[in-house]
């Protein structure tokens, strides 16, 4: 059987490999954005298009996103210099990922994107669930 520290490490881990993932594609999504002006791999608009509102949402989301990237890594180098402050940094940028999370749902939804492009938006919800699991575990675990 895995000791909680092994799995709360591989989490730690997978959320990290995830944030990288997400850190480029979002680097390669602001490329595609200056070159074509529209997003494709994070945000595939529906059949009519994003509208200027939508589309800048998703824009300061992606940029808020970058931040939070930036700020989860500070939390990864807390972590690893054993900072007592390192679990009240990674509630909050963790936290604030779960509040993108939600305002990227309530542009895409409403949108029709999901329909169109399924398959994508399931590997992204996918893809962030080690998120959604480190900020549950941090939430409930008092320790550190």
């Amino acid at each position: 059987m895995l000791s909680k520290g092994f799995k709360q490490k591989a989490l730690h881990y997978s959320v990290g490999a995830v944030q990288l993932a997400h850190f480029t594609a979002l680097i390669l999504e602001l490329k595609n954005l200056l070159q074509a002006g529209s997003l494709k791999l994070l945000a595939p608009a529906p059949l009519s298009g994003w509208s200027p509102h939508e589309l800048n949402t998703l824009i300061i989301l992606g940029t808020l996103d970058m931040c939070l990237i930036i700020g989860l890594a500070g939390y990864g180098w807390m972590l690893y210099r054993e900072r007592r402050q390192a679990r009240r940094l990674g509630l909050l940028v963790l936290s604030s990922f779960q509040i993108t999370a939600l305002v990227y749902a309530m542009v895409i939804i409403p949108s029709g994107a999901i329909a169109t492009h399924p398959i994508t938006y399931m590997f992204i919800t996918i893809a962030f669930m080690p998120v959604l699991m480190l900020w549950l575990v941090l939430l409930l675990n008092k320790r550190k």
